[in-house]
């Protein structure tokens, strides 16, 4: 990559990374004043990251369980930082996790080189440093609440999406029919990933910054109690499938009015385009249709998948 391109990189990490920034610092006084628990704790954490074994692109994901608490996951922070690696914490609620990188895996300065590979999850990407920098950018158009959603969705880390997860399931029934032996995603996913690390060169471009928006939404708000009884004659009051409550009789009870629905205006996406044609060629290979591909940056409400991410949406024309 060219010198303003690594910087760039460089720059990225170290913000999200915590690399001689105040945050940084900051982390590193959190560890004065621990319990023995709490140290042993630590060290246990800063021996594990220490042993572990990153591959090439440098980076593996903690997955936080839903019960636990922010001063252990503050913990996992510190004994991070004791080593190479540094760390950071991604998502909310029940989907939690850190990301623990080590910089010096990812990024070879002196060469200016930066490492990047194609990833199996569910369906099949290509990341790293490069991308992640793209998937930043957006120059000053794109909110960050819009920013927030797509972290929330997908981890901090940005991709590029090379097959989804239909496409992967479509190819593994398509072999299991040839073969007559079942093929699982799984198996299709692994040998793509070895297929594209040997046959598809990394010569993706970035051709700027597109927007699409699609329907209006909306969405049904909580129904206020509506005070209205039904009474019978004889001062028995039912319930609305007519079943008797018991003598109720001058008592209200309310009735719940149907729920409102409130516009919530277009579901919109903001993303990257990218060039890439020998993955194409690679998906043509799998008899698959030609993907736009993409960096997704931010979206509001929804993101959205059926309409093509090309040039056509570029929002600099």
């Amino acid at each position: 990559v060219t010198d303003p391109e690594l910087a760039a990189v460089v720059a990225l990490y170290d913000s999200w990374f915590g690399c001689g920034d105040d945050g940084a610092k900051k982390k590193e006084e959190t560890s004065d004043n621990l319990s023995e628990k709490q140290a042993a704790f630590v060290d246990r954490v800063a021996a594990f990251v220490a042993a572990y074994e990153f591959d090439r692109d440098g980076v593996v994901e903690l997955r936080f369980t839903a019960d636990l608490p922010g001063d252990v996951r503050r913990l996992i922070h510190i004994g991070v930082k004791r080593t190479r690696a540094r760390s950071q914490s991604s998502g909310f609620r029940s989907k939690r996790y850190a990301t623990v990188a080590r910089p010096d895996l990812l990024l070879d300065a002196e060469n200016g080189r930066i490492y990047e590979r194609f990833v199996g999850k569910s369906y099949v990407a290509f990341e790293g440093p490069l991308v992640d920098y793209h998937g930043s950018l957006h120059e000053n158009v794109v909110e960050e609440a819009w920013r927030a959603a797509r972290v929330r969705r997908d981890g901090m880390h940005s991709h590029i999406t090379i097959l989804n997860r239909f496409e992967t399931e479509e190819i593994a029934e398509r072999q299991s029919r040839e073969t007559g032996t079942e093929v699982t995603p799984d198996e299709v996913i692994r040998q793509l990933v070895r297929e594209l690390g040997e046959t598809v060169p990394n010569t993706w471009r970035d051709l700027g910054l597109g927007c699409l928006r699609e329907g209006d939404q909306v969405e049904e708000q909580p129904a206020e109690p509506e005070q209205k009884t039904q009474q019978v004659e004889d001062g028995d009051e039912h319930s609305e499938k007519g079943k008797p409550k018991g003598k109720q009789k001058g008592k209200q009870q309310p009735k719940k009015k149907k729920k409102k629905k409130q516009f919530k205006g277009p579901n919109a996406a903001y993303f990257r385009i990218v060039d890439w044609p020998e993955v194409n060629e690679f998906r043509r290979r799998h008899h698959l249709a030609e993907a736009t591909l993409h960096i997704t940056v931010g979206f509001i409400h929804a993101d959205i998948h059926d309409r093509p991410k090309d040039t056509t949406t570029l929002i600099h024309q």
